[in-house]
């Protein structure tokens, strides 16, 4: 996993291959979001992950608004096998 900064995410979306998934809850992402961002909630990361992004080489960069709750979620998808995970070190507030 590599820590990433606002800019450098932002950087980033313009590959299409890389998959931004936004980890606050439904009511947090309703309120404030990156676009292009999907949303699964932490506590449902580790039994959805799988469903919605099978291919475990593809890059994902994980996010939410300070950066702790996509620090664990990373590690949740590292420890799942994905290979190319980053998470947007502190946050987008």
């Amino acid at each position: 996993m590599k820590n990433l900064s606002y800019q450098q995410v932002i950087d980033l979306l313009g590959n299409h291959h890389i998959i931004l998934v936004d980890v606050q809850t439904k009511q947090d992402y309703q309120i404030a979001h990156i676009s292009r961002s999907i949303n699964i909630p932490l506590e449902e990361i580790a039994h959805k992950i799988n469903e919605i992004i099978i291919d475990k080489n593809t890059p994902i960069i994980v996010c939410c608004q300070k950066g702790i709750r996509s620090l664990v979620a990373a590690d949740i998808l590292t420890q799942k096998g994905y290979q190319n995970v980053y998470n947007l070190k502190d946050g987008f507030e």
